[in-house]
């Protein structure tokens, strides 16, 4: 199958995939503890010509000790990743993702742990934790699965965990891999910015949370290695409007 025709088939199935998931956040709501006090951070620019962008994967340990408005902040990149099985490769899409979120969204893994700071580590990072569907699918839902190697984006990673039925976070991925942020452009070949998620702290507003992202904007600017883009605020959003506003308005210009 040539290129062209797998990233077609890939970048449809996303687009079925993303309207199956909306609609059931549009009749469900989300599926998460405390949903309603989940927000997305990205970096906004309001002079000149208007710009949103995620947030600098370099600066992101920076934002997370600096912040004190959330719980915690979570950083996720979504990518399509190549999984190789036997002599075929499979592409499926993936999510870099920081410790702590799937606990933050209260999903529990029905097979393994979820990541874990020490997976940061770079001698520990080569872990993986697949969802339910890619687990049936390609593993037969073979429930030895925990402690084996897999091969994906030409690296051997050991499967730590699965995910439940139905779990994709933030998009339709299959799978998940710890989120490093010094080694994320190397991993991917190009990926420099992560989403940021988490969860307002008690008694604290999204005005206020935003407020303190966006002097930290300010304060922390653009990595060194990056061209300046002057943004000067922050966006902080319901998590919610991630899945029926921006994300719904990306599919349709697709």
């Amino acid at each position: 199958m040539g290129l062209a025709l797998v990233s077609f088939s890939l970048g449809l199935g996303l687009v079925i995939a993303q309207l199956g998931l909306i609609n059931g956040v549009w009749i469900n709501g989300l599926p998460f503890e405390d949903a309603d006090r989940l927000v997305t951070v990205v970096r906004h620019r309001t002079t000149g010509e208007e710009l949103e962008q995620d947030l600098p994967a370099l600066h992101l340990k920076d934002y997370r000790e600096k912040q004190t408005t959330l719980e915690a902040l979570y950083g996720s990149a979504t990518i399509a990743m190549n999984l190789v099985r036997g002599d075929t490769g499979l592409m499926f899409w993936g999510a870099y993702i920081t410790p702590g979120l799937f606990e933050t969204l209260g999903v529990k893994p029905i097979l393994g742990r979820t990541f874990v700071p020490d997976d940061l580590e770079r001698a520990n990072g080569d872990v993986v934790i697949l969802g339910h569907e890619l687990w049936t699918d390609e593993f037969a839902r073979d429930p030895e699965i925990f402690g084996r190697s897999v091969m994906i984006e030409g690296k051997p990673r050991t499967v730590v965990g699965v995910m439940p039925p139905d779990f994709q976070f933030p998009y339709v991925d299959s799978l998940w891999l710890p989120l490093i942020p010094e080694e994320l452009e190397e991993e991917t070949g190009w990926m420099r910015h992560v989403m940021g998620f988490g969860r307002l702290n008690d008694g604290v507003s999204r005005q206020q949370a935003q407020l303190e992202f966006s002097n930290l904007v300010r304060t922390l600017g653009d990595p060194p290695d990056g061209t300046p883009m002057n943004f000067n605020q922050a966006r902080v959003r319901p998590l919610i409007d991630f899945y029926l506003d921006d994300y719904m308005r990306g599919i349709l210009f697709m």
